[in-house]
């Protein structure tokens, strides 16, 4: 049977004044999780968070708790502000309130929501797949411009990619190329595809070449650097 937790109880506690909640209107956060051979995760915190608005604003943890011997989670909360974030953290041991159960088996992970991504007050995280740190290790490209005649775009990295964060609505900036991501936590044991194109203006046109290139990983950081 799936845990069930209502903050009421906590919320004169744990809200600061500077976030608004509407008492009547209740959210629903359901979710499972697994590691990454599908088995069930148990007795793992998740926490959900209300992140206040603007830089330097507080955060309210609206209810808490961990999952069930099924790996589910489900929390009811009070609906906050249409603007503020609704922070799903998991296995965060800066949140741990329960300091004789922590373990650093697995990876921390954060989920950030907004109002807009419930469905009938509901938002269904279906599974979430934690990696144990034994099992992750790193990967730094470095990148070594031959020429400032060249230009490289579009890098991306296909394998088993170790993510602790994910928003559920990401911000798009209109005409931002965002820089090239160089640093990366995966799965040992695998090999990775890099793929990448290079533009060179040396002879005065454009001429685009498509890259790809193995990483093999084992258990110790990569280092690569890629020369174009």
């Amino acid at each position: 049977m799936k845990k069930i937790l209502v903050a009421c109880c906590i919320l004169y506690t744990f809200i600061s004044c500077d976030i608004q909640y509407d008492g009547e209107t209740k959210l629903v956060v359901t979710g499972k999780l697994i590691d990454n051979k599908g088995v069930p995760i148990p007795e793992t915190n998740v926490d959900i968070l209300i992140n206040g608005l603007g830089t330097y604003s507080n955060s309210d943890i609206i209810s808490y708790g961990k999952t069930d011997i099924n790996g589910n989670f489900t929390y009811i909360f009070p609906a906050p502000g249409s603007e503020n974030e609704i922070n799903i953290s998991i296995n965060n041991f800066i949140l741990n309130y329960n300091t004789k159960n922590a373990t650093n088996e697995f990876q921390s992970k954060q989920i950030i929501a907004l109002l807009k991504n419930f469905k009938n007050y509901k938002l269904n995280l279906n599974t979430i797949t934690l990696y144990r740190n034994e099992d992750i290790t790193q990967l730094q490209i470095i990148l070594n411009p031959k020429t400032d005649k060249k230009q490289l775009l579009d890098v991306t990295l296909d394998g088993i990619i170790i993510t602790d964060f994910s928003n559920l609505n990401p911000l798009a900036t209109p005409n931002y190329t965002p820089p090239i991501e160089t640093n990366y936590s995966i799965l040992k044991n695998q090999t990775l595809i890099l793929k990448y194109k290079v533009v060179d203006y040396s002879s005065g046109t454009s001429i685009t070449t498509e890259n790809n290139i193995s990483i093999p990983v084992s258990n110790e950081k990569v280092i690569f650097t890629l020369t174009y």
